[in-house]
């Protein structure tokens, strides 16, 4: 759903307290946003991380060389290395 649409079925229409609430949905839930609209208006379409990334999720990998792959591209300054 665009972010939008998000706040009036939400029914949470103070700015502030809307980017509070998506801000606790990334956390808890892994809500991305998976695209950005900008007709008519400049808005995010939010979606589920598994929606995004259901390949690289189905790949298994020990927590080990997923904290080891974190802090290597931390090291580098880039966290385009994540996703290999």
């Amino acid at each position: 759903m665009a972010t939008g649409d998000l706040r009036d079925e939400s029914g949470v229409h103070d700015r502030s307290t809307f980017t509070k609430a998506i801000d606790e949905l990334q956390r808890v839930l892994k809500v991305i946003p998976s695209e950005i609209v900008y007709q008519p208006k400049f808005t995010y379409i939010w979606s589920l991380t598994e929606s995004r990334f259901q390949d690289e999720l189905e790949t298994p990998i020990t927590r080990r060389r997923s904290v080891e792959r974190n802090c290597e591209s931390l090291l580098a300054g880039s966290w385009t290395d994540l996703a290999r």
